[in-house]
């Protein structure tokens, strides 16, 4: 029998222990939630509290209703709700209608750095899945203007060019990357980004010290040692 679910892992060791002790003991599980709600089904907390748990499970379908109701209760937004709820039933929207419409137009109104994070993901997976290449890359100019200090929209960005070889956009990609690695300049997999880029655009030797870079920064990962001597295999036949 499944008391409750946890659907990732954010590392935290303590707070992971103690999210399944709560659990085993009966307590924040879904059961609990909705049995609290049950005995206060106007109550805009109770609501609230159900509704992320259910985003928590990836139930975001199941999640909506009660997003959907706060607004209802309340829609003065005395709680500080009803734009992460708008939110919410935007990608659920997207997700089940295939409309990008709603989510598109509550990302223009939202300044909410999480709330647009959470936004722009969902609107990439799914330009992504559907493979809407021009609307994908629109959405990834959006996103690093607006959250210019995000280096993981950037250098997604930048792998994307990479990876379906666009070279009219190679030089966008590799400025993306550049920057993307001065905001992160300890992670191997952008300098990695980066290298490849350069290198698909002909700046070899550039391409190699930078990936020398994503090697001395993490020498435990053999795919990185392995590209550079692809890199430099390809510097010496120059």
């Amino acid at each position: 029998m499944e008391i409750d679910r946890i659907c990732g892992y954010d590392g935290d060791k303590v707070s992971y222990y103690q999210t399944v002790l709560d659990y085993v003991n009966g307590k924040n599980t879904l059961g609990a939630m909705q049995a609290i709600l049950q005995q206060s089904p106007d109550d805009v907390e109770a609501n609230y509290r159900l509704a992320k748990k259910y985003t928590s499970r990836w139930e975001l379908a199941k999640a909506q209703p009660y997003f959907s109701r706060i607004i209802e209760l309340d829609p003065q937004d005395l709680h500080g709700y009803n734009e992460e709820c708008r939110g919410y039933i935007a990608i659920n929207t997207l997700n089940t209608l295939d409309d990008d419409q709603p989510l598109i137009d509550w990302l223009k109104q939202s300044t909410n750095k999480a709330h647009l994070e959470r936004g722009y993901n969902s609107l990439i997976r799914f330009y992504r899945r559907k493979e809407m290449q021009d609307k994908l890359l629109a959405a990834y100019e959006q996103v690093v203007r607006r959250l210019p200090e995000n280096a993981d929209f950037m250098n997604d960005c930048a792998w994307y060019i990479y990876l379906q070889k666009i070279k009219d956009r190679y030089e966008q990609g590799i400025e993306l990357a550049r920057k993307a690695v001065q905001l992160e300049p300890q992670a191997a997999h952008i300098w990695d980004t980066l290298a490849w880029l350069e290198f698909e655009d002909g700046q070899i030797d550039q391409a190699v010290e930078h990936m020398k870079k994503a090697v001395e920064l993490a020498p435990q990962q053999e795919g990185y040692q392995e590209n550079l001597k692809k890199l430099e295999q390809s510097s010496k036949k120059q």
